[in-house]
């Protein structure tokens, strides 16, 4: 992967739980990294979810290849937030990390 087509700076999160002041948990995102990524938008799709549509705009997104990142994490860009939907080491390289993501548009 060359890098000028990473050209968006975007932020790689994890969620964390931390305590409230009744003694619950809370749910928070919190930075995990940062990189360099060449997004490509697929084809939209809606989705009927607690008897609302959304709209889902499922996204390829390309960074070089970074250890820990999980489908469990979500990637934001300036202000748009995509959540991970599934993570691929083409050929087992360890070069670069295709990531499929859904933007949820409301």
């Amino acid at each position: 992967m060359r890098g000028g087509t990473l050209r968006n700076k975007v932020t790689i999160q994890r969620r964390t739980q931390t305590r409230d002041s009744m003694g619950g948990f809370v749910d928070e995102w919190q930075d995990y990294t940062t990189a360099y990524a060449q997004i490509n938008r697929l084809k939209a799709r809606e989705e009927i979810e607690d008897k609302r549509i959304q709209l889902k705009a499922p996204h390829v997104i390309w960074i070089r290849y970074q250890a820990g990142i999980t489908p469990d994490m979500r990637i934001t860009w300036d202000d748009r937030t995509f959540d991970i939907v599934s993570i691929r080491n083409p050929e087992e390289r360890g070069r670069t990390l295709e990531i499929m993501a859904d933007e949820v548009v409301q």
